[in-house]
């Protein structure tokens, strides 16, 4: 790769932090912007990056050779019009993931759930039996580069995002369909208009991973000709014999040609069991042996906002997860309670009008099943109320189904904040959403 000046706009996000220190690694000299220096930004500037806050235009650096963009930054940014009135070419984030993917044995990990941790896995079950892939992820992980890293191994592990359409960038050499299920209907208004772009990846890939329960994800993949299955069936490739939740962690027996072994995974949940056993088919096609990944996956942490937690002051234990669809928040709350929680108190954004909207009756069922429940205002993500239901709408639906447990909206995180000083009731709190609920979680662990 001969070296070039790259801009990217909006460089502070996991994804296109990762795709920085990539092209900082591979020599390139990268400046960027964004609204806010975070903590990814400060580490990229040790690493060379030339950074700027803010959406000013008449802080772009001369003779660019090209720039990338996250989905986030609008067309009426001041710099990106800039950019486009030089004439400089302005790729989306999944362009140049897609580019520095293909010079690479790609290993993709795509679905509506489990990306992220899977994809970590992935890479740290190949690191730790001493393949040193390249990886870019959607969390922060405690490998080398937290969110991405070119490695020196032909394996490139990367999380294919299905929201934005960009699956149609990748040729991977395996991929993983993790739990596929209709979402994100502001771009897809029929399920089968996600399965077809699910399908066509399917069909990119080599080779493919899938769940045997996962009927969708089959569909996506009929007529592929090497397709391997987890799940508890003797016919499946990687069969899960056994496993048992322990408080926050698990233990699992799994088969693989006739050889039983027993893993250990510091991450609660059943849906994290197949999320591991996804990544060990992958890296055991790879020719590593079941016992060492079985060593390595007991070495995972954990990647940023999936069960993050702490116990503060009072013995309340505190949950932080991204999860924002009914799915998600089902399986957080199964997590959750490996803990042997008395009373949990689920505190919800949601996150988008037009997901609340569809999924209203599927959310209020599934949050109906925690002992008491707190919602905050939707987290746009550059929606207008118009595109769907809000937290009103979605609180009266909760209400309707299970009127006998306590719920209520509250207009800002700031109000509910002094709710949790005084709950003598809840001995869990776990709060869901992939807005910002986040600053409500390190507020509440910062006074602890």
């Amino acid at each position: 790769m001969k070296a070039e000046r790259i801009f990217a706009l909006g460089v502070g996000g996991v994804g296109m932090a990762g795709l920085a220190r990539m092209l900082l690694q591979a020599g390139q000299e990268v400046y960027g912007c964004d609204v806010a220096e975070t903590a990814l930004v400060q580490e990229l500037c040790g690493e060379g990056l030339h950074f700027h806050p803010g959406h000013q235009r008449k802080l772009l650096p001369e003779n660019l050779d090209w720039a990338f963009r996250t989905p986030a930054v609008l067309e009426s940014s001041p710099d990106l019009q800039a950019l486009r009135e030089a004439q400089v070419p302005v790729f989306r984030r999944a362009q140049v993931l897609g580019r520095l993917a293909a010079s690479r044995t790609g290993l993709a990990v795509a679905g509506a759930h489990g990306k992220t941790t899977t994809s970590a896995i992935l890479a740290t079950l190949l690191r730790e039996a001493g393949l040193e892939c390249g990886y870019a992820v959607g969390g922060e992980t405690a490998l080398p580069g937290r969110v991405a890293d070119w490695g020196s191994a032909a394996e490139f592990v990367f999380e294919a995002d299905e929201s934005d359409g960009s699956l149609v960038q990748y040729q991977p050499a395996v991929s993983i369909l993790n739990s596929v299920e209709w979402d994100h209907v502001e771009r897809f208004p029929t399920e089968e208009a996600l399965l077809r772009l699910y399908r066509h990846f399917a069909l990119r890939s080599s080779e493919l991973w899938l769940r045997e329960d996962d009927l969708l994800a089959a569909r996506c993949a009929k007529g592929h000709r090497a397709v391997s299955r987890v799940g508890r069936s003797a016919h499946c490739e990687l069969q899960l014999l056994e496993r048992q939740d322990l408080p926050g962690a698990q233990r699992f027996v799994w088969r693989w040609r006739g050889r039983e072994v027993e893993s250990s995974l510091s991450l609660p949940g059943e849906h994290n069991t197949f999320n591991a056993l996804l990544a060990l088919g992958v890296a055991l096609g790879r020719g590593l042996d079941p016992e060492e990944l079985s060593l390595g996956l007991a070495s995972f942490t954990s990647v940023g906002r999936r069960l993050d937690h702490f116990v503060d002051a009072k013995g309340r234990r505190v949950i932080h997860d991204y999860a924002h669809h009914p799915t998600e928040i089902r399986a957080l709350l199964q997590a959750a309670r490996s803990w042997q929680p008395r009373h949990i108190r689920l505190v919800f954004e949601p996150h988008r009008y037009s997901r609340t909207r569809h999924l209203l009756q599927p959310f209020a069922e599934v949050l109906s099943q925690a002992e008491e429940l707190d919602l905050l205002p939707v987290y746009a993500a550059s929606e207008h109320p118009e595109q769907g239901a809000d937290s009103a709408e979605l609180l009266e639906a909760c209400r309707q189904l299970a009127p006998e447990r306590p719920s209520r909206l509250w207009s800002h995180q700031d109000l509910l904040l002094q709710q949790v000083e005084h709950d003598a009731e809840a001995d869990c709190w776990l709060l869901a959403g992939a807005g910002r609920i986040s600053e409500l979680y390190e507020k509440l662990k910062s006074d602890n």
